[in-house]
C-alpha cells in the first residue's frame, strides 16, 4: 500500500513553482489601484449618494381635480 501524499486518484505529484518565478510584490500590487478603478469607485459613490438623496425625498400625490368626477352633460 502506497501512502497517500499526492493528489487525486493516482497519487500524482504536484510540483511547487521555483522561487524565481514567484512574484515578490504581489501584496503591494494588489493594494495599488489604477486610475480607472479610482474613477469607478468615485462614480459609484456619487451615484449612491444621488440615489440616497432621491430616496430621502417625501412624495406626496396631488388630489384628483373636481372636474374629473363632475358630470358635464
Amino acid at each position: 500500500m502506497v501512502p497517500k501524499g499526492g493528489k487525486g486518484k493516482y497519487n500524482v505529484t504536484v510540483p511547487d513553482p521555483f522561487g524565481m518565478t514567484k512574484r515578490e510584490n504581489s501584496a503591494a500590487q494588489k493594494k495599488k489601484k489604477t486610475l480607472r478603478q479610482n474613477w469607478l469607485d468615485e462614480d459609484a459613490k456619487a451615484k449612491k449618494k444621488e440615489e440616497d438623496a432621491y430616496r430621502a425625498m417625501n412624495f406626496k400625490a396631488n388630489n384628483i381635480p373636481r372636474s374629473t368626477t363632475q358630470p358635464r352633460y
